[in-house]
């Protein structure tokens, strides 16, 4: 397929210049387990280009591919796979960032073209977005959400500006993606954010400290360090 869809062996940033200068996708570095984490704010999110957007998910997926890859090799062995965690944040998104063919799109290229290479991915929600409880903004342990480790995710669990679209999505994916998906909310979230990411891959938007990376310059700063790296010698 990727020959089909990309001549030049791989996603051109100039295929995609334009989404990329959204800076939505991140490509944060790995994380406690060894899987490159990319992070997908929606808020920056509008549609429009579907075909685009396809190619800046796989454009992603590879970057983070490569990232585990290239992983140390204590790194390398608690994700021999080279699976991928995504984070999904849904802060400040609004009706106009919803988009059901983006999302879709990015379910069926999973589904499609890179089979088994994620490991879980969370819908992270915030205090924002809640509809039942006011108060303060941000995460929040007077309305933490509990993190279901065994049940499906559903609409019942989404913030209610997003449960209308994944009801309409969630049947459409593999059931073995959804055993992956979780929402996250309030203590849960926090909870395993920092069980998870360490304080370097962590993002300041998330209660971090470490700055987002857009995922084309995640790919550069690999290029250049790929380039700098001495060449193995072989003796014969």
């Amino acid at each position: 397929w990727r020959g089909a869809a990309f001549p030049a062996g791989r996603v051109l940033e100039s295929e995609i210049e334009a989404l990329l200068a959204t800076r939505k996708v991140c490509l944060q570095g790995l994380d406690a387990g060894g899987r490159p984490v990319i992070l997908i704010r929606a808020r920056l999110h509008h549609g429009g280009d579907a075909a685009g957007n396809r190619r800046l998910i796989c454009y992603a997926l590879d970057a983070a591919y490569a990232a585990a890859a290239a992983a140390p090799a204590a790194a390398a062995a608690g994700n021999p796979d080279r699976r991928v965690l995504c984070l999904f944040d849904l802060a400040g998104v609004r009706p106009a960032n919803l988009d059901a063919r983006a999302l879709g799109g990015i379910f069926d290229t999973l589904k499609r073209s890179y089979p088994e290479r994620l490991s879980a991915l969370y819908f992270l929600v915030r205090r924002r977005e809640t509809t039942r409880v006011v108060g303060v903004e941000g995460w929040d342990a007077a309305a933490a959400h509990p993190f279901f480790p065994s049940n499906p995710p559903s609409s019942q669990n989404a913030p209610a500006i997003f449960g209308p679209l994944w009801s309409l999505i969630s049947p459409m994916v593999l059931e073995n993606v959804r055993r992956k998906i979780r929402f996250l909310r309030g203590d849960a979230a926090r909870a395993v954010l920092a069980e998870t990411l360490p304080p370097g891959v962590w993002p300041t938007t998330l209660g971090g400290t470490a700055p987002l990376i857009p995922v084309d310059d995640a790919v550069a700063a690999a290029r250049e360090a790929a380039g700098k790296r001495p060449r193995r010698r072989f003796i014969a």
